[in-house]
């Protein structure tokens, strides 16, 4: 993502998606409920080449990338700053 100005503005660059898992129902009849609640952070990086990356494994494989790990740090902070945390969301492994 760019400014106006034709700045580099890396904020839009950075996502993440959300995983869920359901187990079944505990008895017939009865409803599904949501196990585990996660988000995978993302990054869009401009390259080249051009590709989106899973930040955790990303950062796992070039420590030496300081911004995937602000980027990282930045997202979780961002997703869990709303009592997310407390409701089970959790960072993926």
């Amino acid at each position: 993502m760019f400014t106006y100005d034709g700045a580099e503005d890396p904020r839009g660059n950075r996502s993440s998606l959300a995983r869920f898992t359901v187990p079944p129902p505990a008895g017939p009849g009865l409803r599904r409920t949501v196990g585990r609640a996660e988000f995978v952070p993302q990054i869009t990086d401009l390259g080249p080449p051009y590709r989106v990356l899973g930040l955790r494994e990303a950062v796992r494989r070039d420590p030496g990338r300081a911004d995937y790990a602000r980027a990282l740090e930045h997202i979780r902070s961002v997703v869990l700053s709303r009592d997310a945390g407390a409701a089970k969301l959790a960072l993926a492994p």
